[in-house]
C-alpha cells in the first residue's frame, strides 16, 4: 500500500464548523482524525457502515424545518 498522503478539502458552513470545534474541543480526536477514520471506514466496510446512503442525506439536508 501507498503510504504517501493526499489532502481532502471539504466544505462546510461556517455555522457547521463553529458547532463541530466546540464539539471536538471536549475530545481527544480532530475534526480531521474523525474525517479521516470515518473516510477510511467508508472505504474498508462500505459507507452504509457509516452514514445514510448519500441520496437519503442530500434529501434531508434540503428538507424544510419549519
Amino acid at each position: 500500500m501507498d503510504r504517501r498522503s493526499e489532502t481532502i478539502v471539504v466544505r462546510v458552513p461556517a455555522e457547521l464548523k463553529q458547532r463541530a470545534k466546540k464539539m471536538f474541543a471536549g475530545t481527544s480526536m480532530s475534526m480531521s482524525e474523525y474525517l479521516r477514520l470515518a473516510l477510511v471506514s467508508a472505504v474498508e466496510n462500505g459507507i452504509s457502515a457509516i452514514v445514510k446512503a448519500p441520496d437519503e442525506i442530500v434529501g434531508e439536508s434540503t428538507k424544510r424545518k419549519d
